[in-house]
C-alpha cells in the first residue's frame, strides 16, 4: 500500500498545466482571415470569368476555332482555380476547432500540404495554360486592332503577367507564413498541454 500512497502524494503535488489563454482564438482568427482572403480571390476570379464569357460572345469568338480554344482555355483555367479555392474554403469550414489540439493540428498540416501543392504545382500549370490561351488570341488582336493598340496589348500583357505573378507569389508567401504561424502556435499549445 505504500506504493499507492506515494503515487497519490506525487499526483496531488503536480502543477496544473494550463493551455495558453488565447492560443485557440489566435488560430481561429488566422483561419478565418485566410478564408476571407480566399473568398475575395474567388470573387475576383469569378468576375474575370464573367468578363471573359461576355467577351467570348461579344467578339463572336465561337466562329473561329483558335479563338474559341484560346478563350475557352482561359475560362476553363479560371473555373478550375475557382473550384480549388471553393474546395479550400469548404475544407477550412469543416475543420472543427473543438477537437483536440493534436487532431486540429494534424488537420491544419494536411491543409497546409494541399495548399502547397496548389500553389507550387497546380497554379504555375494553370498560369501557363492561361497564357497559352491568351497567345492564341494574339493573331486576332493583330487583325482586329490598330498597330498602336496591338503593341499596347503586347506590352501591357507582359507587364500584367509579371505584376500578377509577383502579386500571386506575394499572396502565396503571405498565406504560407500564416499557415506556418498556425503550425507553430499549435505545436506550442500541444507542448504546453502535453
Amino acid at each position: 500500500m505504500t506504493n499507492f500512497e506515494d503515487l497519490k502524494k506525487e499526483w496531488s503535488h503536480q502543477e496544473d498545466v494550463e493551455s495558453p489563454k488565447n492560443g485557440a482564438s489566435v488560430i481561429i482568427k488566422k483561419v478565418l482571415h485566410m478564408r476571407n482572403q480566399q473568398q475575395i480571390l474567388v470573387a475576383i476570379l469569378g468576375l474575370t470569368t464573367i468578363i471573359l464569357i461576355g467577351f467570348f460572345f461579344y467578339v463572336f469568338a465561337y466562329t473561329e476555332r483558335n479563338a474559341t480554344i484560346g478563350l475557352f482555355s482561359m475560362i476553363l483555367i479560371l473555373v478550375v482555380r475557382i473550384g480549388a479555392e471553393l474546395w479550400s474554403i469548404h475544407y477550412l469550414r469543416t475543420l472543427n476547432s473543438a477537437l483536440s489540439n493534436r487532431i486540429y493540428s494534424e488537420n491544419i498540416v494536411r491543409y497546409y500540404k494541399k495548399r502547397r501543392i496548389l500553389h507550387f504545382v497546380i497554379t504555375p500549370i494553370l498560369i501557363a495554360i492561361y497564357s497559352f490561351g491568351f497567345l492564341m488570341l494574339m493573331p486576332y488582336f493583330k487583325v482586329g486592332l490598330s498597330a498602336g493598340f496591338y503593341l499596347y496589348i503586347q506590352i501591357s500583357s507582359i507587364v500584367i503577367l509579371l505584376v500578377l505573378s509577383f502579386f500571386i507569389a506575394k499572396q502565396i508567401v503571405k498565406e504560407l507564413n500564416i499557415i506556418k504561424q498556425l503550425q507553430l502556435k499549435l505545436e506550442d499549445m500541444n507542448e504546453t498541454v502535453g
